[in-house]
């Protein structure tokens, strides 16, 4: 039994914004940004020279020559000067315009959101800037990109919920046999990967776009508007991919490229706010629909029958969609072939049942056993990459974890369903 309800058990891994907030919260900071010093002008240059002087090396701000510096220009200041002198038109630098250089990277993008620079201090001088243009920097687009792939990330596990054992079906034809092509491809290659692996993000969001639970849950009221956010977001990322920075893909308008990373930040979170937990992945699996493929007799749920077809306790075993992810069902069938040929090598006559969940979106074939012990059932499960295995006695399905035989979930075998967890 690989999956219920098409999600990864979280426990599996870590949560994967915790190192990523770490990075903006705490490692990467202006001073990954603000590499080079302060340019400054001479308070007695005429303004016309510190103009040109400026415009010519792209620069919008520069200090005034001190030390310590205290005042600055702009370049729009002088330029409006013609026939007056740099400290004609200098400003004093306010406490309120100037951050530490160990200021954490998350912060420095919530005030490039308002401000278009701040200076930076250094032992309570000031020594460098940083300009909304800065937002080029290496360092930002990998920390982008990174947000990107969590976004990709996160999205998987709930659109595959929403739609169930058809999400294919909701791909364009062209991009299907493209799908395909590529996982054919990668498996002639021996990656051990399913149909999901071959996603793209653009892909993702555009699945995302046929699931309204999962857009509510993400605080979008329409598709137009998730839509509006998203189709930004596909090419930020691809820009990225191919070396390029925040703002191309912004036009080069830095305020555009800050609130951009700040809702790409907020969709990352939210994403993940909305991630499977361990206690709903086994309740799902404690709720399936196990029935016999020859007899149609149902062993679990509204309408089980009072006896099972061997002495209990039996067991449900599965090699479908090992380590969790979708592959063609022809590889399945294929794959629970072998594990049946492993059942008789073993003397154990394997029974085939197809295991679903309530509302019929997940389903897979599976083989019904007796006569094996709880501890052998779940090596085998675990050999053929399952979570866990289905344990039936006359009253009850277990859920039995393969990582440790650990009984995790326990529901009566004539369920409604609604399982309570393990004693």
């Amino acid at each position: 039994m690989t999956r219920a309800n098409g999600r990864r058990d979280p426990d599996r891994g870590p949560h994967p914004l915790a190192p990523l907030n770490v990075l903006v919260e705490r490692t990467l900071t202006v001073a990954d940004l603000a590499t080079g010093p302060l340019w400054t002008v001479s308070a007695d240059e005429p303004a016309a020279d510190a103009a040109a002087t400026l415009a010519a090396r792209e620069f919008d701000v520069a200090g005034v020559t001190a030390e310590p510096v205290t005042h600055y220009v702009t370049l729009e200041d002088l330029a409006s000067t013609p026939h007056g002198a740099v400290r004609d038109v200098a400003r004093p630098i306010l406490a309120a315009e100037c951050v530490e250089r160990t200021l954490p990277l998350a912060d420095l993008l919530e005030l490039l959101a308002e401000r278009h620079y701040v200076f930076v201090l250094d032992h309570h001088r000031v020594r460098s800037l940083v300009h909304r243009a800065d937002l080029q920097a290496p360092a930002i687009g990998v920390v982008v990109l990174a947000y990107l792939t969590v976004i990709e990330t996160g999205l998987r596990p709930l659109v595959l919920e929403e739609l169930g054992d058809g999400w294919l079906e909701h791909l364009t034809p062209d991009r299907r046999a493209e799908l395909h092509r590529l996982y054919e491809r990668k498996r002639r290659h021996g990656a051990q990967i399913g149909y999901e692996d071959c996603l793209y993000f653009s892909d993702w969001v555009r699945l995302a776009r046929r699931c309204p639970g999962v857009l509510r849950a993400l605080g979008y009221d329409t598709v137009r508007r998730f839509e509006r956010d998203t189709g930004a977001f596909t090419t930020l990322r691809n820009d990225l991919a191919h070396g390029g920075n925040i703002l191309d893909s912004a036009g080069g308008d830095p305020s555009r490229a800050v609130e951009r990373v700040r809702r790409i930040r907020v969709l990352a979170h939210r994403v993940w706010d909305e991630r499977p937990v361990t206690g709903s992945l086994w309740d799902r699996y404690a709720a399936t629909i196990l029935v016999r493929e020859d007899t149609g007799q149902a062993l679990t749920g509204p309408g089980a029958s009072d006896a099972l077809p061997g002495a209990t306790p039996m067991h449900v075993l599965t090699a479908w969609n090992p380590g969790s992810v979708h592959r063609p069902d022809e590889m399945n069938r294929r794959a629970n072939e072998a594990l049946a040929r492993v059942l008789h090598r073993r003397g154990v006559a394997p029974t085939p049942v197809v295991g679903a969940s309530p509302d019929g979106r997940w389903s897979e074939e599976s083989l019904l056993v007796g006569g094996m012990r709880r501890e052998h059932a779940v090596d085998l499960g675990r050999r053929f990459g399952q979570l866990a295995i289905f344990e039936l006695t006359p009253t009850e399905l277990l859920v039995v974890r393969c990582a440790d035989a650990r009984i995790v979930r326990r529901s009566p075998r004539r369920h409604d369903p609604r399982p309570e967890p393990p004693s």
